[in-house]
């Protein structure tokens, strides 16, 4: 593909090297070493190749029992001879909410709110007092959902959105298995998805949960969800609070917080940014934001990235990292910032699917779960596809950072007789193309990149040096 570099092998190296050329006449080498720790239980055939240490085995995302019986429940009550309709219609005007807003932010009328990378952080707080009654103004009045709207909405979208918080809550306890939050703020809780994903991890150390949407009939049908799938447990109920609005103060703060499929409900860049900076100020350990995986939710999760490592003082553009063996250690301005990204990136950089030759590309993972029963012929297994970003605050704890450098496989990996393909974005901030054969790949890193699938790390390091010509020796012409 044309948003790859081309790829080929050396036999005469081992671990495997890779060398592909750039647009430069110089050649690059890279040293791919898997992991060390599992490379010997590999050895000692303590570990297998289709769990490696990268791998996530997300195959199919299932509601958990109780949440299922109670949408059941719910659904049984308002189903009529149109509930199938009202369902179908309501999730294609969902996904059709994410397409316009690609059009409406690349036709002239917003580009005077958009914040580009390079934009000074100071303009975003710039005649911030109107901008908050314009921002009310502009996003607080449309029309609710009413309650049938609501559990149309919740029969369409529960298992898509739960399947997709249940992927990104997974990649965190295999990233930071020592995070464990006692807080949860959950912004645009709508049905109470959130509530339920984070307690399949930290149901026990979670003691309190704020929850925020605008349309109140949305926190009466989280309530009885959850009353009806925890048999009226007053014990949770008590826990969990519900409001319709953001609140304007950043105390306290909570050790997880979450956006899912929100941000595009509101208008405009500067909207969206208003929000994000308000939930990262409410952060005290992990932000975790995701929307549907079309180009307008990558674009909604770049801008919320960019703005949170622009004022932590983290983004870094990677074309100003030139490969240079006596620079090995990170700049005491950037270890002192306040955030970096935890997932899915393993960088900390511009992403590169956001440049000019790759305009075309975007960002987006895939999971696979069942569609609820609302009386349609089969339900049967749908896959829905999302981008998200999971930004840490580093004061928050001591973040192991184990797999941060691993690159992760942005694409399916392509796999034919004696090899396969994987497209993976790099610790450096690139998008790069490998290419693993049976014959001249060293044969643990064969079979776990051969093993591995679209989402998963490849636990190695790449290691690149630049391959000076050789010179020819004067002395040997005649």
């Amino acid at each position: 593909m044309n948003s790859f570099l081309s790829i080929s092998f050396n036999r005469s190296w081992n671990p495997t090297i890779i060398f592909f050329r750039n647009f430069s006449t110089l050649k690059r080498r890279q040293n791919i070493q898997i992991n060390r720790e599992m490379l010997k239980m590999l050895d000692d055939g303590e570990l297998k190749h289709r769990k490696h240490f990268g791998k996530r085995n997300n195959p199919c995302s299932n509601l958990p029992y109780r949440l299922h019986s109670a949408a059941l429940t719910v659904i049984n009550k308002y189903r009529g001879a149109k509930f199938r309709a009202d369902v179908q219609k309501i999730g294609r005007e969902f996904l059709t909410t994410m397409i316009d807003s690609v059009q409406y932010q690349s036709s002239g009328y917003s580009q005077d709110n958009k914040i580009t990378v390079n934009e000074d952080i100071e303009s975003v707080y710039q005649d911030k007092i109107n901008f908050k009654d314009d921002f009310k103004r502009k996003n607080f009045l449309d029309e609710p959902y009413n309650q049938h709207d609501c559990v149309a909405l919740m029969a369409a979208r529960l298992p898509a959105n739960y399947a997709a918080l249940s992927y990104i809550l997974n990649e965190i306890r295999h990233e930071e298995p020592d995070f464990e939050p006692s807080s949860l703020f959950d912004f645009g809780s709508g049905f109470g998805t959130t509530i339920w994903a984070v307690d399949q991890y930290w149901g026990n150390s979670i003691k309190e949960v704020f929850c925020v949407d605008l349309n109140e009939n949305m926190n009466e049908l989280s309530r009885e969800l959850l009353q009806k799938g925890t048999v009226n447990d007053s014990d949770i109920l008590n826990r969990i609070f519900y409001r319709q609005f953001l609140p304007a103060k950043h105390i306290p703060t909570y050790d997880l917080v979450v956006s899912a499929f929100s941000l595009l409900e509101f208008m405009d860049t500067r909207s969206r940014i208003h929000v994000v900076e308000n939930l990262w100020k409410k952060t005290s350990g992990a932000l975790v934001l995701v929307e549907h995986g079309s180009k307008a939710g990558f674009h909604a999760i770049m801008e919320a990235r960019n703005f949170i490592l622009q004022i932590s003082n983290k983004q870094l553009d990677p074309l100003t990292e030139k490969i240079n063996p006596d620079v090995n250690q990170v700049s005491s301005n950037l270890t002192r910032s306040e955030g970096s990204v935890l997932a899915p990136c393993p960088h900390d950089f511009i992403c590169p699917r956001q440049s000019d030759l790759l305009k075309k590309s975007f960002c987006n993972f895939v999971i696979n779960y069942k569609v609820l029963d609302y009386g349609q012929p089969n339900p049967g297994v749908k896959k829905e596809k999302f981008a998200y970003v999971v930004l840490k605050k580093n004061n928050f704890q001591q973040w192991k950072e184990d797999q941060k450098s691993w690159p992760r496989i942005v694409e399916q990996v392509i796999k034919n007789s004696r090899h396969s393909i994987c497209r993976v974005c790099t610790s450096n901030g690139e998008l790069k193309e490998f290419i693993f054969t049976k014959s001249k790949t060293e044969h643990h890193l064969y079979r776990c990149a051969r093993l591995s699938s679209w989402g998963d790390k490849l636990p190695s390091r790449i290691i690149e040096e630049i391959v000076e010509p050789e010179s020819e020796d004067p002395t040997n012409k005649q």
